[in-house]
């Protein structure tokens, strides 16, 4: 027996509690790939620790203008909603790429692009049976698997947003558009290819509209370059059907293994190259030298009060994900 197959053969190693249910998300998952010690924060202290920079901060408040406009066509409406959320204390001039300028040159240049001539944003049915708008679509994606080898069911729950589905008046089709704010060039294609945090929602339009995503559905990347004078958009598309579905899962199922491994173990590794991105210090740094469960848990309990109550609402679409043994 190798010393890792004795260290899994000792009875339950870990210090963290067991515990009912597991929220995961795309990010969640981006977190277990870049450095699984944040998602320990994350997910095992449940930290409330936020970073927000100017460039999340514009990138969010885009986003609302972006969603208002389309919903509502009242382009003060969504202007408000941008200067509203912009996040100024930040700024530091407003010759930057995402200043408040950029912004709102950028939201008045791409609310006129062609692409709404063709397209209109989507209504559904949400469980309460009101008729909505397809904005900001939330679901829930859910398994009951035994994470702890102990023979008792938790439910996984793999949660997110779509942020728009759109219909296309002409050719009579759907599709899911993911609105993303750049300041830089890039080649596009390769980057979104094969990005995976829309391949599951092809099951959320199935449910929702009766779409079969298995038949292929389309996935659109509405790319708007933020810049005072010269901002542009585009639309960048793919075709994904059940085959995408079946690997994205597969990758998710493997993640959870992951995560049980850690929990198992106590232990959630360090990736010490991601410690600073974006010349931005990891917002945990000051608490990943101590792996002392009882300090830490007290350290981010104390620094969770004011979030107290805040609970997620009611996703519109919950599915159960039938994976087998």
């Amino acid at each position: 027996m190798n010393p890792l197959q004795a260290l899994m053969a000792q009875p339950r190693l870990s210090p963290f509690p067991e515990f009912d249910k597991l929220d995961v998300s795309h990010s969640s998952r981006g977190s277990l790939s870049s450095c699984p010690r944040k998602l320990e924060f994350r997910k095992m202290y449940e930290s409330s620790r936020r970073d927000e920079t100017q460039a999340t901060g514009s990138g969010k408040a885009m986003h609302e203008a972006f969603q208002s406009w389309i919903v509502h066509k009242d382009v003060d409406r969504g202007l408000w909603e941008l200067v509203s959320r912009y996040p100024i204390q930040y700024q530091k001039s407003s010759m930057d790429a995402n200043s408040l300028e950029g912004c709102i040159g950028t939201y008045l240049h791409c609310i006129e692009s062609d692409l709404f001539s063709e397209w209109e944003i989507a209504h559904v049915v949400k469980p309460d049976g009101e008729k909505v708008p397809a904005v900001e679509v939330s679901f829930n994606l859910r398994m009951q698997v035994d994470f702890f080898g102990t023979g008792r069911m938790i439910w996984i729950n793999y949660i997110g947003f779509i942020d728009l589905i759109m219909y296309n008046r002409i050719e009579d089709r759907y599709a899911v558009w993911d609105i993303k704010t750049t300041t830089k060039e890039g080649d596009f294609v390769t980057q979104y290819a094969f990005d995976e945090q829309c391949l599951p929602y092809g099951l959320v339009l199935q449910k929702l509209l009766g779409l079969d995503y298995a038949r292929g559905y389309e996935v659109g990347y509405w790319i708007t370059k933020l810049h005072a004078v010269e901002p542009y958009e585009k639309l960048l598309t793919f075709t994904k059907d059940g085959d995408d579905v079946i690997q994205w899962l597969r990758g998710y199922l493997l993640d959870i293994h992951m995560l049980q491994t850690y929990h198992r173990l106590g232990f959630f590794p360090r990736h010490g190259g991601n410690c600073s991105s974006w010349n931005r210090r990891c917002q945990f740094f000051d608490l990943c030298d101590s792996r002392d469960y009882n300090y830490l848990e007290t350290m981010i309990s104390m620094e969770n009060v004011e979030l107290a109550g805040s609970d997620r609402p009611e996703p519109w679409v919950i599915i159960d994900l039938e994976v087998g043994e």
